[in-house]
């Protein structure tokens, strides 16, 4: 009776080593791994566009969102007026502080420049401005800010004062991005303004028929399809200088609106 007992215990004892190493096996602490979607991020944010319709938004290749500044350079300001919407840039709002500036050749970049931002200090002030149109006449150095911009600086009556500039990589925006299709436009014809970018803006694509189409970029700030891309809504991709991108989809072809999203390009 002793040597079956010893085999039925140590068959009991193998069943519970075994039982054991399973559950250890799938025991918490094991992550699961992460899905990869089409854009190469491992997550996407919805956000909704002002149409109510869902758009999504999400980030290409990994890419800092730490707010940076560029070289110092130093020139001098001048100041052209009260900050108004429109100029070469063509957005259609100011930014609530009023702080723009119109930026020369060098730095407008037959409209790069536009949407991007800068610091600018004159003694021991320094103020964030907006490039949101163009000094033809500006030299290497020199900007024109708004009359608001300018006073923040120094006192109107002075009219030139000397300034450092440095742009700005990741500046901290309160809202997201929105859109504008031009007047004019239609399912043949199609141009489009995207603001509240931050950064300067590297591409602007449509998908269509599951591709993406690169749009122009104009010298007044708007991307343009001189075919058109159809009747929409579309969904658009942008990406920055920065390397940030955001897909957005539910853009209307309504010349003229507003369309403003909760998408961002980096947060």
């Amino acid at each position: 009776m002793l040597v079956p007992l010893a085999g039925a215990l140590r068959a009991f004892l193998a069943l519970v080593a075994a039982l054991a190493m399973t559950a250890t096996s799938s025991a918490p602490g094991t992550a699961p791994r992460a899905s990869i979607t089409s854009s190469g991020a491992s997550a996407s944010a919805r956000t909704t566009t002002s149409a109510g319709r869902s758009a999504v938004s999400s980030t290409a290749a990994p890419a800092s969102s730490a707010t940076t500044l560029g070289p110092v350079v130093r020139g001098q300001a001048t100041h052209y007026g009260p900050a108004a919407p429109g100029g070469n840039c063509m957005f259609p709002t100011v930014p609530a502080d009023k702080l723009t500036v119109a930026a020369g050749p060098d730095l407008y970049a037959g409209a790069a420049g536009c949407g991007g931002y800068l610091t600018v200090t004159s003694g021991r002030r320094t103020i964030r401005v907006k490039i949101d149109n163009q000094c033809p006449e500006c030299g290497h150095g020199h900007i024109d800010l708004s009359d608001e911009a300018f006073a923040a600086l120094a006192p109107l009556g002075r009219g030139l004062i000397p300034i450092t500039y440095r742009i700005v990589t990741n500046p901290r925006l309160s809202r997201g991005l929105s859109f504008v299709v031009k007047s004019g436009s239609s399912r043949y014809w199609l141009a489009l303004l995207v603001d509240n970018t931050g950064n300067r803006l590297r591409s602007v694509e449509v998908q269509t028929s599951g591709a993406w189409r690169a749009l122009s970029r104009a010298d007044y700030g708007y991307w343009v399809a001189d075919s058109g891309v159809g009747s929409g809504p579309f969904v658009v991709r942008i990406t920055d200088v920065a390397g940030h991108r955001a897909v957005v989809g539910g853009i209307r072809l309504t010349p003229g609106a507003i369309q403003q999203t909760a998408a961002r390009l980096y947060h």
